[in-house]
């Protein structure tokens, strides 16, 4: 069986790669753990267990809590994953967007190589194992990639489309920003509460999400699709 990990920064990256991975590897060939990280300790709970004597894959997801601890927890675990508890790959998911980054939308590139050479540094030979993924400004930006979806949400479809445009997703400074924007018409509020995260998550359509038009307008959604292609195979 192939273990595979998958570190990620919050809620709304946990709810999205469970549901992503039911769409696109579908869970029937895995054993899924998820679990989450309690306050400011290491110790993590569990949040869901799949058994499945017959699966192909053993899934960990673990929500970490923030973008940080997606780069602590790996460091710390990822060689005693691979050499003792016999994992494949280890996939962190964090969002590119932080505060304390001066400029961050018109530096993104920058920012994005700087953390990416700082990440792998540690590692070594198991670094092929290893992989890091930055949604560029937040992984909402993968959302808004099924702009059909969004335009559905209200009645104001016009308005919607006015607000959604951009061709690349990643060209929005503040995703999340916009899919408040696309709430308010609505008359709700964005805030990545658990149950906003299902509502998104398991409304999107992952066939068109996986098809080369959406990947071609997200660099970094194209990167976590071939991430999981090749961790999968």
């Amino acid at each position: 069986m192939i273990k595979i990990a998958f570190f990620v920064e919050g809620q709304t990256e946990r709810i999205f790669v469970e549901k992503f991975l039911d769409e696109y590897i579908t869970l029937n060939k895995c054993e899924l753990i998820v679990k989450k990280n309690i306050g400011n300790n290491k110790s993590a709970k569990m949040v869901f267990e799949k058994k499945n004597p017959y699966a192909e894959f053993y899934v960990l997801i673990h929500e970490v809590g923030n973008d940080e601890k997606v780069n602590i927890t790996i460091r710390e675990n990822a060689k005693d994953m691979i050499k003792k508890s016999g994992y494949s790959y280890i996939i962190g998911l964090r969002d590119l967007y932080n505060p304390r980054y001066p400029d961050p939308h018109r530096r993104k590139q920058e920012i994005r190589d700087k953390l990416i050479n700082a990440f792998y540094k540690p590692f070594d030979e198991c670094k092929d194992k290893i992989k890091y993924i930055l949604a560029i400004m937040e992984i909402e930006a993968w959302f808004l990639l099924d702009k059909d979806f969004f335009t559905t949400m209200t009645d104001n479809s016009q308005e919607v489309t006015r607000i959604l445009d951009k061709k690349n997703t990643e060209d929005y400074e503040r995703p999340a920003k916009v899919i408040e924007k696309i709430y308010r018409l609505s008359g709700k509020e964005y805030n990545k509460h658990e149950d906003d995260s299902y509502n998104i998550t398991y409304n999107l359509d992952y066939n068109f999400l996986c098809s080369g038009e959406a990947k071609a307008r997200s660099d970094s959604w194209h990167c976590f699709v071939q991430c999981v292609d090749d961790c999968f195979r």
